[in-house]
């Protein structure tokens, strides 16, 4: 663990050695000279085969000892170690691309992996840089380059998980609604039951008087002829002079009064 963590700071102390003889151009602008920007790539590249390099025993112990007093280390040890099985094992480097704010020293590297190429992002505190310090390295990252293939392959996973999801949902709200209407459809079928009509009271209705039947006097001649006999004999006269124009019933209580 010793070697492994010299051999980080060594490289970290020399990148800092030589820079340290630039602080005044530093101090001044915040462009980078081309003598600048060649030691600023040497300090990028040290830092990035030291993290590439390490075994998995090895990076175990960095993080352990880098965890509190360097949080750049620890955070980059990590970006490497979540990020190496898609890249494979370090092969090597191209082009370095430096620039700097004043206070910030962005490198851009490009590097081969046995399993893709990536584009790795370092960022290194340009001050703490130029005083020496172990945790100038501020981040690491690792952009990898996919093929095509590999991307269209994603995109198309996305989409149909994406897809699968959206139906799912669908269905969801479709049931969740057809409940809605078969709770409505079935408190709406509870209506209470209609008020009984009341009926208007049955009036009586008055008997009917019967009218009076008008005594059929027609076959009654005998009767007529014994009331005007006698008459006549009351009289002292003949009936021959006797006319019966109407008969009509008499109430029988004036009879029983005379």
């Amino acid at each position: 663990m010793k070697q492994t963590i010299k051999k980080f700071l060594a490289a970290a102390a020399a990148g800092a050695c030589v820079i340290t003889t630039s602080i005044p151009a530093f101090a001044a602008t915040e462009g980078l000279t081309d003598d600048q920007v060649t030691q600023v790539e040497q300090i990028a590249q040290s830092y990035l085969d030291t993290i590439v390099g390490l075994s998995d025993e090895e990076a175990g112990e960095m993080k352990t000892y880098y965890q509190y007093i360097a949080p750049g280390i620890y955070g980059a040890i990590n970006t490497w170690e979540d990020t190496k099985e898609d890249l494979g094992g370090y092969v090597g480097s191209d082009d370095v691309t430096v620039e700097s704010d004043g206070e910030t020293i962005t490198c851009t590297v490009d590097a081969q992996f046995e399993k893709h190429d990536a584009e790795v992002e370092i960022i290194i505190d340009q001050v703490e840089l130029l005083k020496g310090e172990q945790d100038a390295l501020t981040s690491i990252a690792f952009n990898v380059d996919y093929p095509v293939s590999t991307l269209m392959k994603d995109a198309g996973m996305n989409f149909v998980i994406g897809l699968g999801t959206v139906f799912v949902i669908l269905i969801f709200l479709t049931f969740v609604i057809s409940l809605f209407g078969k709770v409505a459809g079935a408190a709406g079928s509870k209506k209470p039951a209609p008020a009984e009509e009341k009926k208007p009271a049955s009036v009586p209705v008055p008997a009917a008087v019967p009218a009076e039947e008008e005594e059929d006097v027609t076959d009654d001649a005998e009767l007529v002829a014994v009331i005007a006999a006698a008459i006549a004999a009351s009289e002292n006269t003949s009936t021959d002079g006797f006319v019966v124009r109407s008969i009509k019933k008499v109430n029988k209580g004036r009879w029983q009064r005379a």
